[in-house]
């Protein structure tokens, strides 16, 4: 009888300690669960959001661009008031995508603060060029806008586009390095959960 005492005991034990160990992985599968969900939404709001901005900006100084270079090519077309006025609006756009990766950079202080100087630098110096060039338009020295458009905004165009492309190249090289550093979390939880069932059945 008293051998089944201690059977039974040893039973409830062994369940127990099994009901303990499968409760406790359970609950750091869904801590690691929520971790892993903040840590992917943190990579969408900093990296991958600073990535559109940069892709959106590039897009709309070539839009900016393209509608002064219309209006100066064809001062009497039609559509010339409402191509200057576009040219004006992109720009805000642009002003305001610019503030924003501002405020994405600064919550995040493992990005790289002086290659987005480099890049809003480039930006300044172009826009200072297209607000010129659209004042000039505004007085009706249309030649005068061809030239400063040939001599010095396509120029300066160009370096923006080219400093758009590293700061795009290196958002895209920290989604990656994120991302695989997340999946080795996930590995090593996995991993060490594993080893805790094996050791809990043993």
């Amino acid at each position: 009888m008293f051998k089944n005492v201690k059977v039974g005991k040893s039973l409830i034990i062994g369940f127990g300690v099994t009901i303990i160990v499968s409760v406790a992985i359970i609950v750091v599968s869904l801590f690691v669960m929520n971790a892993q969900r903040a840590a992917y939404k943190n990579i969408i709001d900093s990296e991958v959001r600073a990535n559109t901005l940069i892709t959106s900006a590039r897009l709309y100084a070539n839009v900016s661009a393209r509608n002064l270079r219309d209006v100066a090519l064809f001062p009497d077309a039609s559509d010339r008031q409402s191509k200057r006025d576009r040219a004006v609006e992109v720009i805000g756009f642009v002003d305001g995508y610019v503030t924003e990766l501002d405020e994405i950079y600064s919550k995040n202080p493992s990005l790289d603060k002086n290659q987005l100087s480099v890049y809003e630098n480039a930006y300044v110096a172009w826009r200072t060029e297209a607000m010129d060039i659209i004042n000039v338009l505004d007085s009706g020295d249309y030649e005068r806008a061809r030239a400063m458009i040939q001599n010095s905004c396509t120029p300066l165009l160009n370096t923006l586009g080219d400093q758009a492309g590293v700061v795009n190249d290196y958002l895209d090289g920290e989604v990656e390095r994120a991302v695989a550093g997340q999946e080795r979390t996930m590995m090593l939880c996995i991993v060490a959960l594993l080893i805790v069932m094996v050791i809990a059945t043993v």
